[in-house]
C-alpha cells in the first residue's frame, strides 16, 4: 500500500536519562512506496523499550497498535490496513424537516485497542457521512442548540446498515454548575468541562447479535460521544443533552473532578469543587493602546496566553478581551506565560512576557506582518483547498518540551496561493501543511517552513511544497 504515512510514538534514551515523544514532529513521518514499504534509520541503538508505529492512510484504519520489539531479531514490522465503512445519515427536526449545521457525535467500542470518537457538522440538507472502523458497536447523538436526539446504536462490521443513520431532535434536558476551587469557593473561569454520554447497551444484545466469542474474559464494550465548553466569568457552565448514563470531567492543575450520574427528564445541577491546595490564579488587569499614539485605547482587542510551566497550568489558555476602554481583565496561569495581544482586524499586534507578579500593565500593540506564498503539490501543480496552520514556537521553562501557538489557520486559494496574517516581529513562525481527512478531520502535520515577520510588511515566500 503506498501513500501511508508512518511515525514513531514513543523512544526510550537511557543513556540520556529519558524518554522521546515523536507526536506532531513532521520530520518524522516517513512515506511509503510503490511497494508499501518504507525505512526509519533514526531508531537510536540504545533505545531499549517496544516502539509503537502509528500507521494512516485516507479510507484505511488499523485494527491494531503496530508494536516493534528492539528485543528480537527482526529488524522489519508488517503492518496490515483494513478499509473503513463508509456510512450515511440525516437529522431531522420534530417536524420532520431536515436540519442543517446540527452536530453530530459518534462514538464507537468493539475488542480493538483503540475506540472510534468523531464529531461532524450536517449539510444544509441535513445529511451527513463519514469513514468509520469496521467491528465495532457505535452510538450516534445529533444537536442543534437546545434540541437534542435520543441516542441511537448500530453494530457496524464491514458494511455499511442497511438504511441510513436517522437523528430526530427533541428538547434536550439541561445539565449546569459552577466550577469553583479553594476554601472560599472562588470560582474558576476558563477552563474546560466535558459532558460523557456512556452508552453500556452492547451487552443486552442477543448472543447472536453480538461479535464472536463471547463476552467472558472480555474488555467491556461501552461507546462514548463527548462535549465540551469553557466555564464564564463566574465559572458557570451549561450544557444540553439526552437521557442516559452521563460523567462530567474537569482538571484544574493536578487535580481531576469526575461526577458519574444518571440523566431521565430534569433538568441535572452540577456542583465542581476543587479543594487542593493549589492556589487560585489571581486576575491579570491592564489596558490596550497602540504603539505610535499611545494615548488611544485599542477597544475589542483579543487576549490569550501559554503557560511557561507546562508541568502545572490549571489554565491552560487564559483568554479574554479589552473593552471599550481598552481596559481587560483575565486569569492568569500559576506561572509567567506569554501574552499574545491581537486588534480586531489583526493589522495591530503583540507578544509580551508577563510575569506571575506583573498586574496592571499598560501593553502597546504596533503594526503585524503578513506572509503570501504559493503551495504546490508533489508533481509542482499548484495545490488547492489545503489548509495551512502557522505559530510561534514556545519553549516550557526548564524543559526541552515546545508548542505552537499564537498564528491561525488558513486554506489555500483555486490558485494554490495563501496568506499569513497577524504576525508579529520578534519571534519566527513555523507554518505547516495539515492533510485532512474526507470529513476534514486534521490528520497528519507537514512542516513548510518559518517566517521571521518584519513590521508592517508584506513578505514573499514564493512557491513552498513538502516533500516525502
Amino acid at each position: 500500500m503506498a501513500d501511508a504515512s508512518v511515525d514513531p510514538w514513543y523512544i526510550t534514551k537511557p543513556n540520556k536519562g529519558d524518554m522521546f515523544n515523536f507526536s506532531g514532529l513532521s520530520a518524522f513521518i516517513r512515506f511509503t512506496d510503490a511497494s508499501g514499504k518504507t525505512v526509519f534509520p533514526l531508531i537510536p541503538s540504545d533505545n531499549t523499550e517496544r516502539v509503537n508505529f502509528w500507521v494512516h492512510r485516507d479510507g484505511f484504519t488499523s485494527p491494531q497498535r503496530w508494536i516493534w520489539d528492539p528485543a528480537s531479531s527482526k529488524a522489519d514490522l508488517t503492518a496490515t490496513l483494513v478499509p473503513r465503512v463508509h456510512l450515511a445519515g440525516r437529522v431531522i427536526g420534530q417536524d420532520d424537516r431536515p436540519v442543517g449545521r446540527a452536530q453530530v457525535r459518534i462514538g464507537g467500542a468493539g475488542y480493538q485497542f483503540d475506540d472510534f470518537r468523531e464529531q461532524l457538522e450536517t449539510k444544509d440538507d441535513g445529511t451527513f457521512a463519514l469513514d468509520v472502523d469496521p467491528e465495532m458497536y457505535y452510538v450516534f447523538v445529533a444537536q442543534k442548540d437546545h434540541q437534542v436526539s435520543p441516542a441511537t446504536t448500530e453494530l457496524i462490521h464491514k458494511t455499511p446498515p442497511g438504511s441510513p443513520i436517522e437523528l430526530k431532535l427533541q428538547a434536550g434536558i439541561r445539565v449546569y454548575g459552577t466550577v469553583t476551587a479553594g476554601p472560599n469557593n472562588e470560582p474558576l473561569p476558563n477552563l474546560f468541562v466535558s459532558l460523557l454520554l456512556w452508552d453500556h447497551s452492547y451487552e443486552e444484545l442477543p448472543a447472536a447479535q453480538q461479535f464472536p466469542g463471547g463476552l467472558a474474559g472480555r474488555k467491556t464494550i461501552s461507546a462514548v460521544t463527548w462535549q465540551h465548553v469553557k466555564s464564564d466569568k463566574q465559572g458557570n457552565f451549561e450544557f444540553y443533552s439526552c437521557p442516559g448514563e452521563l460523567q462530567t470531567d474537569c482538571g484544574f492543575g493536578f487535580d481531576r473532578n469526575t461526577q458519574n450520574f444518571t440523566l431521565s427528564e430534569r433538568p441535572k445541577q452540577i456542583a465542581i469543587h476543587f479543594a487542593s491546595n493549589a492556589p487560585v490564579p489571581t486576575p491579570l488587569h491592564g489596558r490596550i493602546v497602540r504603539a505610535d499614539q499611545p494615548e488611544i485605547a485599542i477597544s475589542g482587542a483579543t487576549l490569550s496566553g501559554f503557560p511557561l510551566d507546562l508541568d502545572n497550568h490549571g489554565i491552560i489558555n487564559p483568554q479574554g478581551t479589552s473593552d471599550p476602554s481598552g481596559k481587560f481583565e483575565i486569569r492568569r496561569a500559576f506561572s509567567d506565560m506569554y501574552l499574545n495581544i491581537e486588534s480586531a482586524d489583526r493589522s495591530l499586534g503583540t507578544v509580551v512576557l508577563v510575569k506571575l507578579a506583573d498586574d496592571n500593565l499598560t501593553i502597546p500593540l504596533g503594526p503585524t506582518s503578513s506572509a503570501h506564498g504559493r503551495l504546490l503539490d508533489s508533481a509542482g501543480q499548484p495545490w488547492a483547498k489545503q489548509r495551512i496552520e502557522y505559530g510561534m514556537t514556545i519553549r516550557a521553562k526548564e524543559s526541552k518540551l515546545s508548542t505552537q501557538c499564537f498564528g491561525g489557520r488558513v486554506n489555500t486559494e483555486s490558485d494554490g496561493t495563501f496568506t499569513l496574517h497577524g504576525m508579529v516581529s520578534g519571534h519566527d513562525y513555523e507554518f505547516t501543511l495539515v492533510t485532512a481527512d474526507k470529513e476534514g478531520a486534521p490528520g497528519l502535520w507537514r512542516r513548510l517552513g518559518r517566517v521571521t515577520p518584519n513590521p508592517g510588511r508584506s513578505i514573499q515566500l514564493g512557491d513552498v511544497s513538502v516533500k516525502k
